[in-house]
């Protein structure tokens, strides 16, 4: 996949130091780690695929993207709103910034794996610690050599009574699990913060 200029002007800009950042950064972000952002880039030659109207999602490659998947990523549903869905008007703001992974939830990766993940309480690294080594889908990998940008996560600020975190994954759960996997104690994040809430 090539580069656009526009692509690495944008990802040059995730310096990593805790920082705010736009929806759009994380949009990015997002395609990039999708595999999607060339596709994109190439029916809507110019930037303002990234740039949406209010909390709207009005860009038709964009819309045609999320309309083609199978299902409803929770990170687009923060980040732009699918279909009904429009949690994306609760947020107040997106922050680049280091949190533990002891403290990351999942409300559910798939079917297979959801019984394990419930019995501690969607912990992602209690799961990762405990019961990963189950499924082939997370074969242990060596992360000491990813780039820097793919390690990174998306999560929301959220904590409910009955998951196990303060931060719910939104996309990257391979990733997380991986380095928790790995003795990994903190990581990157995207984090969506919530209007009314700390």
């Amino acid at each position: 996949m090539t580069t656009t200029k526009e692509e690495t002007a944008i990802v040059s800009k995730i310096i990593m130091k805790e920082t705010q950042v736009s929806r759009e950064d994380v949009l990015l972000h997002f395609l990039i780690m999708e595999g999607k952002m060339e596709e994109i880039l190439l029916s809507y030659l110019k930037w303002e695929v990234l740039k949406l109207d209010g909390n709207e999602n009005t860009n038709t490659p964009l819309h045609s993207y999320i309309n083609s998947r199978k299902d409803i990523n929770p990170a687009l549903v923060y980040l732009i709103g699918v279909g009904n869905d429009k949690h994306c008007n609760n947020v107040s703001s997106w922050n680049l910034k280091k949190i533990s992974t002891a403290d990351i939830y999942s409300c559910g990766i798939n079917e297979n794996v959801n019984d394990d993940l419930n019995n501690v309480k969607g912990n992602l690294k209690d799961f990762a610690l405990n019961h990963a080594d189950k499924y082939p889908e997370f074969t242990l990998h060596n992360t000491n050599n990813i780039p820097r940008r793919e390690s990174i996560i998306i999560v929301v600020k959220q904590k409910t009574d009955d998951k196990k975190g303060s931060y719910e994954l939104l996309d990257g759960a391979h990733r997380l699990i991986n380095m928790c996997r790995q003795g990994e104690k903190e990581v990157w994040a995207f984090v969506a913060n919530m209007k009314n809430k700390g």
